[in-house]
């Protein structure tokens, strides 16, 4: 949980496996991973009820992010319609929905996979699920970011969906133009865009730990001046001398 000039940041609150993607059904994975090994700490963090509670009081006094896995982890089952993955995928997002006043969603290594390539036949392009539960979130009311580039080909998600990127995607790829691949991607998928032609809010997360909070605070001007919303994820963010 990171806190920073009002906002509050849950990654991943259903937990990541070290060295795997961050899976969209995380929530899920937490309950059933909790029930068989009996862990009362596990217990306490899967008991999603008091989980959207607790959220819905910081959102009713402030601005909420909660980042989550990809919903390209999601898969499509055999013989699955459409309208069935949609609401599989906004039941895996429960916990995220039932949180009110709204927060904003983001979600990792989403950037606009097109379809013509295995096993994004479905998933990618304008018309895929993936565009499907992003535009039904958006059309709902909540802010969509997605991390850590968006595809210039990708015009549809450039429409409904904002951009989030650490100092390292920011810097080396996003602002410089560096040909550092994105996770899960793939070179014929071409060009992303730079930050001033993404259309949508821009967060830039900072990873880094800072020393003392002028040294975060002189970090921090730059990209608030030029309009971007700037997020502390590691850090002593309490102090206040």
């Amino acid at each position: 949980m990171v806190r920073a000039h009002g906002a509050l940041w849950i990654h991943n609150p259903g937990g990541v496996v070290t060295g795997k993607s961050m899976r969209f059904q995380q929530f899920r994975n937490c309950t059933e991973q909790a029930a068989l090994s009996g862990d009362e700490t596990l217990r306490r963090v899967a008991d999603w009820r008091t989980f959207s509670e607790q959220m819905s009081r910081i959102t009713a006094e402030g601005r909420l992010m909660i980042y989550v896995g990809s919903p390209s982890t999601l898969g499509v089952r055999d013989d699955e319609t459409d309208d069935e993955w949609l609401a599989r995928a906004l039941d895996e997002l429960a916990p995220v929905l039932a949180i009110e006043p709204k927060p904003a969603i983001g979600f990792d290594a989403t950037y606009g996979h097109p379809a013509a390539y295995p096993p994004w036949d479905r998933l990618g392009g304008a018309e895929g699920l993936i565009a499907r539960v992003l535009r039904h979130l958006t059309d709902a009311g909540y802010q969509v970011v997605v991390e850590p580039a968006i595809l210039a080909r990708a015009a549809w998600m450039n429409e409904i969906s904002g951009l989030v990127a650490t100092e390292f995607w920011w810097g080396r790829m996003l602002k410089d133009g560096q040909d550092i691949r994105i996770p899960h991607y793939k070179p014929e998928w071409g060009e992303h865009l730079s930050p001033t032609e993404v259309r949508g809010p821009q967060m830039r997360m900072y990873t880094k730990r800072f020393d003392s909070l002028a040294e975060q605070r002189e970090t921090l001007a730059s990209p608030l001046a030029a309009g971007y919303d700037a997020v502390i994820y590691a850090g002593e963010l309490t102090r206040t001398k």
